[in-house]
């Protein structure tokens, strides 16, 4: 298990985000180690940007919440769309959640899981409305079409 240390964690920051130093004790340290040791070993450790880190003191819990390299673009176009309608960006589909408390609870596979099953709905959809184009990031059509 890779030990991560603030400068490590630090440098997987997604850019224009930061990091509050004063949550990473060394404590801490462990805790997001072993959530990011496990989003390493599941996504691949070059795959993700960390979106914010932090401990929930109600639920004893530490967060991280990442965005997958792959949906990098998706996540500018979401942030785009959310800040022209007064939205806060923490709003954007993109960002997977990793919680540990007593044990891990992890965004990344259902994530995975909604992309594809979109995907394939998406495929469907464009073969019986090739006119059309559907979009689940935020979910509405981007252009209206007929349905008979």
């Amino acid at each position: 298990m890779t030990a991560y240390t603030y400068d490590d964690i630090k440098a997987k920051v997604l850019e224009g985000q930061s990091l509050d130093s004063d949550n990473l004790n060394e404590s801490d340290l462990k805790v997001y180690s072993k959530i990011l040791n496990y989003l390493d070993k599941h996504a691949g450790s070059n795959f993700y940007y960390i979106y914010d880190t932090y401990y929930v003191d109600t639920t004893n819990s530490h967060v991280v919440k990442v965005v997958l390299k792959d949906y990098y673009d998706n996540f500018l176009s979401i942030n785009e769309h959310l800040t022209s309608k007064g939205t806060a960006a923490s709003g954007n589909e993109s960002i997977i959640t990793l919680t540990y408390d007593k044990e891990l609870n992890s965004g990344y596979e259902p994530f995975l899981m909604a992309r594809n099953w979109f995907s394939e709905l998406k495929s469907e959809f464009e073969n019986d409305f090739s006119d059309c184009h559907m979009n689940s990031f935020y979910i509405q059509l981007d252009y209206r079409c007929q349905i008979p």
